[in-house]
């Protein structure tokens, strides 16, 4: 038997009845599975946990159900409604013919209960809303009288010692709520038919496609270069690119109605080569040697590892530095890693100016790097001075690419995850322990929090994380290397 629909499947329905199709089989495509065997996912989930767990404490006299299996917690959570003493119930189950839901938290106010969902973000957004109105819709379909809707968010304003109910900042969404939940009401009926047919529906290419995990084997197959591929697509100029039928950068037959790195974009890719669209040359000459390439890595968790951090907020803990004295001509690597059992930040900003000097060019990838020395100068207001005087001395790379540069391997975009593998083939982060941001933010968090390595394998994470940033600027150095090859033969 079919499984009911749940918000996730339900929700990827409204968005696309394909993706709502895939989304309701018993077992789905991979790219629809959360990936919780890597470490980023593992922590993101924690992080969540977390927050729920804080938030059980706003609820003192609250009645948790406990039952696991859906339908047993079904029938828990309605003896739990129909007992006049309930105040509060936690994790509450409801199921329809065709869905299915549960509620963070079901307050009683008098005659009716308000519902409120836990989310650990930080800003409202219609997603969000979204994610409650289905839950809405389904207890109303249950029979549960609402009374109002409400998100708790995690509160920006929350620092390390504030009380518990600090940590949050609720939002009543009632009204949106109860629209959207009116208009998903009328969707179920046609969703669950088309959910339960024995085919997915017809593939259709359409503006959700853009950010869709099955794309390359659903609308996207066969299509090395997307329409979605062009940069700053406005909402209105891509649905006429999709009416035109229009699915693939290569279907246009002229760049007459393109922006310019739209058409930059359009050149590269239906010629099949690198085009500069500015001085390339003349932006990388003007690298002052030796120049120290500078990468930093960040964290930000949601209930903050150390005083006088908001939720979320990103602050550095290790940076790599490596000194050259010419393009790809290497001289020393210099690196440090803050402690992860206290704020760093001020040891690591001291031993950055010394590690960068005073004097040459340091060359960054993308204007985070600047967003990092800027968070430090803020920390440290004593340092300001010598870390504005730094940021006077950056090179973007990522920049210098938008501006002077198109190349049918960065597929409509700048970020370094498109532009080093196009212009650095065969470069990669396969043979280390951590391979990417994500997991290196995730691994620090874990270290900080402890509980989760041992005591001997922290050491080797620590030295993981090493390995890792300098990776990075190895690859920024192979970069504008290559970015200077390019210049040199045009």
């Amino acid at each position: 038997m079919l499984a009911r629909l749940t918000r996730q499947s339900f929700l990827n329905s409204v968005a696309c009845p394909r993706l709502g199709w895939f989304s309701r089989l018993e077992s789905p495509p991979l790219q629809l599975v959360s990936e919780q065997g890597t470490l980023a996912e593992r922590f993101r989930g924690d992080e969540q946990k977390d927050v729920h767990d804080h938030a059980r404490a706003l609820f003192p006299d609250a009645t948790l159900v406990t039952r696991q299996a859906y339908e047993a917690a079904c029938w828990q959570t309605q003896d739990l409604l129909d007992r006049p003493l309930t105040r509060v119930i936690l994790e509450a189950a409801f199921g329809t013919a065709n869905c299915r839901a549960r509620a963070d938290a079901l307050v009683r106010t008098g005659e009716t209960w308000h519902l409120y969902e836990v989310k650990a973000r930080t800003s409202l957004t219609d997603e969000l809303v979204d994610e409650v109105a289905f839950v809405q819709m389904v207890l109303d379909a249950a029979g549960v009288n609402l009374s109002g809707a409400s998100l708790l968010l995690v509160s920006g304003d929350y620092r390390t010692g504030m009380p518990e109910h600090a940590l949050f900042a609720p939002e009543d969404v009632t009204a949106r709520a109860a629209l959207r939940a009116v208009q998903f009401a009328g969707l179920v009926t046609a969703i669950d038919a088309q959910t339960r047919a024995p085919e997915p529906p017809t593939a259709r290419l359409i503006p959700h496609c853009r950010r869709c995990p099955l794309f390359r084997s659903c609308t996207g197959a066969g299509i090395t270069h997307p329409i979605f591929e062009l940069p700053h697509v406005a909402p209105l100029q891509l649905e006429n690119l999709l009416a035109q039928c229009h699915h693939a950068v290569t279907d246009l037959p002229d760049s007459t109605l393109l922006k310019k790195r739209q058409s930059a974009v359009w050149r590269s890719i239906t010629t099949g080569q690198a085009v500069l669209t500015g001085d390339l040359r003349g932006n990388l000459d003007a690298v002052v040697w030796p120049a120290c390439y500078l990468d930093f890595e960040t964290v930000g968790t949601a209930i903050p590892l150390f005083p006088d951090l908001a939720p979320f907020e990103q602050f550095p803990f290790l940076y790599s530095v490596r000194v050259c004295d010419g393009p790809g001509t290497m001289q020393t690597h210099r690196a440090f890693l803050a402690s992860h059992e206290r704020d760093g930040s001020r040891e690591l900003a001291e031993r950055l100016l010394q590690d960068l000097g005073s004097e040459g060019s340091v060359i960054i990838y993308s204007q985070y790097q600047t967003r990092v020395l800027r968070w430090l100068a803020r920390r440290h207001p004593d340092l300001a001075e010598a870390l504005g005087r730094l940021r006077g001395r950056l090179v973007d790379l990522e920049s210098i690419v938008r501006r002077d540069l198109s190349h049918p391997g960065f597929h409509g975009r700048t970020s370094i995850k498109t532009v080093l593998p196009a212009l650095v083939p065969g470069f990669s982060y396969i043979d280390l322990e951590i391979e990417d941001a994500l997991s290196a933010s995730a691994s620090f968090a874990y270290l900080s929090k402890g509980g989760y390595f041992s005591a001997a394998r922290a050491p080797l994470v620590r030295r993981d994380l090493y390995a890792y940033c300098a990776r990075d600027t190895l690859a920024l150095v192979k970069l504008h290397e290559a970015l200077c090859n390019i210049a040199r033969h045009e």
